[in-house]
């Protein structure tokens, strides 16, 4: 007898535990983002790729920064579309930390980037 109720007891206390951090996890609400940003930089054509989906029915605006958050760019996506894709020329700008920030309004999201022009190699003199 002993046996079976410890048996039941230890059954009981497991399921309260594993309910218990179940609701835990209902509980919390998940935040549901209006939009994802990704990017790459391409070395054939110099320029960041940014690519982007959206709910339909909301804007979405692309600015391209300097580090001093002066704007260099800017670009929108529609309410119409869901999905686009924005390219920025890096091709003349100087070394140094650049920003792309993306918002909708009512949320944003902000994309540092680290630009870093390669060293041409110094002629070398033959005697």
């Amino acid at each position: 007898m002993k046996t079976l109720v410890k048996t039941i007891a230890l059954v009981l206390l497991s399921s309260s535990l594993t309910l218990s951090a179940f609701a835990k996890d209902i509980k919390k609400p998940k935040e549901e983002k209006s939009f994802e940003v990704a990017m790459y930089f391409d070395h054939h054509s110099g320029t960041i790729k940014t690519f982007f989906e959206k709910e339909k029915g909301s804007q979405l605006e692309l600015v391209f920064m300097n580090k001093d958050e002066q704007e260099l760019s800017r670009a929108f996506a529609n309410k119409k579309c869901e999905k686009g894709r924005v390219f920025f020329d890096i091709n003349a700008l100087p070394n140094g930390t650049y920003t792309i920030k993306a918002s909708s309004g009512k949320e944003v999201s902000l994309h540092t980037l680290k630009i870093t022009q390669p060293e041409l190699p110094k002629k070398v003199k033959f005697n």
